[in-house]
């Protein structure tokens, strides 16, 4: 994105992009980062650009597997919930051998109303406390909506990726809708990526009602979503996209003086 800005302003550099990415960084951590660090950098522009790890609520166990045992779902389970949360080995071991639970398509309909509700709450409470800090600074906000899918966190077979090619972000949502109306489980992944389509289209309503400057991510990559490598991470072409976009909307906002 800074060399996408500089290129377009022509001459020397005038902008400074600085990444506060941090890997599983909810939008709490962001906005706690953001007020304790990020501020003292004096920005211009803030962009956000995250939701699938605030969507990341269940295991990505495979819920379509044969039920497990009740002593399965004590407080050993939580343990082993919350140790996935925060070691990345253990999420991998998690993801190797999963502990194969069934939720019922009745239990995961009424889970997605509370659980989607609830987190949607926390994500846009966290982000009004940056939306507010940024006018008070009179920082420009740009918010974004985040192409995903319901696939592997680890990654997608190449294979895997090309078939994706073509299916949008909303049929991928009513596809797992689908399996749900038959009274079929699904699976951790698909729980957690109807939780982040929850998510996405709150953000947007959101970033409208308050008149925030929004980025459609999701609309400029879903006929190319075989780019999405894992279940939300990009490869080098749509991030290249993603910055492009981004940058586009800076200038739109901030356009290049002489």
């Amino acid at each position: 994105m800074e060399q996408r800005l500089n290129k377009l302003c022509h001459g020397p550099k005038r902008f400074e992009v600085i990444n506060f990415a941090i890997p599983d960084a909810f939008a709490f951590e962001i906005r706690a980062m953001f007020v304790a660090e990020g501020l003292d950098l004096d920005p211009d522009v803030i962009t956000f650009y995250e939701g699938r790890n605030d969507s990341a609520r269940l295991r990505p166990m495979d819920f379509r597997q044969a039920p497990t045992s009740e002593t399965s779902k004590g407080w050993l389970a939580g343990v082993w919930n919350a140790t996935t949360h925060t070691f990345v080995l253990a999420r991998f071991v998690d993801e190797q051998f999963p502990a194969h639970t069934q939720v019922s398509a009745d239990d995961a309909l009424e889970s997605l109303r509370k659980i989607g509700a609830g987190t949607s709450r926390w994500f846009l409470s966290d982000l009004d406390k940056i939306r507010k800090v940024a006018e008070r600074r009179d920082i420009l906000f740009i918010v974004a909506n985040q192409q995903a899918n319901s696939k592997s966190w680890f990654g997608i077979p190449a294979a895997q990726r090309r078939g994706q090619k073509g299916v949008t972000y909303s049929d991928e949502v009513a596809g797992i809708e689908r399996i749900l109306q038959r009274g079929e489980p699904i699976s951790g992944y698909e729980f957690d990526f109807l939780i982040h389509a929850r998510l996405m289209r709150d953000l947007g309503n959101w970033a409208d009602k308050n008149k925030l400057s929004f980025v459609d991510i999701i609309s400029l990559l879903d006929q190319e979503r075989q780019h999405l490598v894992s279940w939300v991470h990009l490869d080098a072409y749509a991030n290249g996209l993603v910055a492009d976009a981004l940058a586009d909307e800076i200038l739109r906002h901030r356009p290049c003086r002489p």
